[in-house]
């Protein structure tokens, strides 16, 4: 069943697209809410925590979500899209063949910080973005400058 008719049982009334373009719409409306209960201050690891909203992310993209729709629904959102990238990534990093996705300078603090919003969508296998998403990883960023 695609992604728009799980989400919304009324899908079939509208195109595919466009329930994609609302559910990245109704995400960004989530993520600005998420942000405004993120710590400004405290321990670095209660700051850490609240940045993460992997929570949030797998409420619009599902695993098992196809790649397409979750990227339509990113960038509804706001959401800069990277490439996918190819099954012989070079390098250790363990997120290499991850589909990046980034709101950057999403919030600027004046000369002293500046957060970003990430979602990472992986495959099951490298290189393979026809079996769907296999995980999701979403968070704020902040860098002090």
């Amino acid at each position: 069943m695609p992604l728009y008719f799980a989400l919304a049982p009324w899908a079939s009334l509208a195109s595919p697209w466009q329930d994609l373009e609302v559910l990245g719409k109704r995400f960004r409306i989530e993520i600005d809410k998420a942000y405004q209960k993120v710590p400004k201050s405290g321990s670095t690891q209660e700051i850490d925590k609240a940045g993460d909203i992997t929570w949030l992310a797998v409420r619009y993209i599902p695993l098992g979500s196809s790649f397409d729709d979750a990227e339509v629904i990113l960038r509804a959102a706001g959401f800069a899209v990277g490439a996918r990238p190819g099954p012989n990534q070079p390098g250790n990093l363990p997120h290499r063949y991850d589909v990046v996705a980034r709101i950057e300078q999403y919030r600027t603090s004046l000369l002293f910080s500046r957060t970003d919003v990430s979602v990472l969508l992986s495959p099951k296998a490298p290189g393979d973005f026809q079996d769907g998403v296999s995980a999701v990883f979403a968070s704020f960023t902040t860098s002090y400058l």
